[in-house]
């Protein structure tokens, strides 16, 4: 698939593998009215009131404060949106049933254990398809809260949707497919984080 090289603005800048620039937009935090130094009322915005400055709130997909669990972000080159894409944590422990899929697979390493994660990615361009399977293996990694980063692990997956099968997808068309990554046996939350934002499993 052609890849279209454009500038980024991201809060914070990521080199992809495959010199693909993109963005993924983050909303902005609403304005908490509390905080404009008035008491607001039916028929609008009354006397001032004194009030003690309200400190700005950490960055929207920060690891200190990553969006929500199922957001769809949206990824762009500079001249259009190129896909969306959701992910959904399905198994925080995973061992067994990789171990049950195919004998073949490796256990994990010590200290380590499986995690299954589903994807679903929709094509929003016309003229450049996404390739699902290219863009997780390039872009997408897991985090702990601490900041620590896993890539994907190499596996016969249990389920009939391993993302390496898809296809790639025009827009409208959307593949919903399962990556697995080896964590740390202790860690119980994790994030999905690509072009500098993360966002909650």
């Amino acid at each position: 698939m052609k890849k279209t090289a454009a500038a980024i603005v991201l809060a914070l800048t990521f080199a992809l593998a495959a010199c693909m620039p993109l963005s993924l937009a983050v909303p902005e935090e609403e304005t908490d009215s509390s905080a404009l130094g008035c008491e607001a009322s039916k028929w609008g915005c009354d006397d001032p009131v004194e009030s003690s400055p309200t400190p700005a709130a950490p960055e929207r997909g920060t690891l200190d404060n990553p969006l929500p669990q199922g957001y769809v972000a949206t990824i762009s080159s500079d001249s259009e949106d190129l896909y969306s894409f959701s992910a959904k944590l399905v198994s925080g422990d995973a061992d067994k049933a990789i171990k049950k899929k195919n004998q073949f697979n490796d256990p994990p390493p010590a200290g380590m254990k499986y995690i299954l994660v589903d994807y679903t990615f929709t094509g929003l361009s016309d003229a450049e398809p996404v390739d699902p399977a290219y863009e997780s293996r390039a872009n997408f990694v897991i985090a702990t809260p601490d900041g620590r980063v896993f890539p994907r692990a190499v596996a016969v997956l249990p389920g009939n949707n391993d993302l390496d099968d898809s296809p790639e997808l025009y827009k409208g068309q959307s593949y919903t497919g399962r990556e697995a990554y080896l964590v740390p046996a202790d860690s119980t939350s994790w994030l999905v984080t690509t072009l500098g934002s993360y966002i909650l499993l």
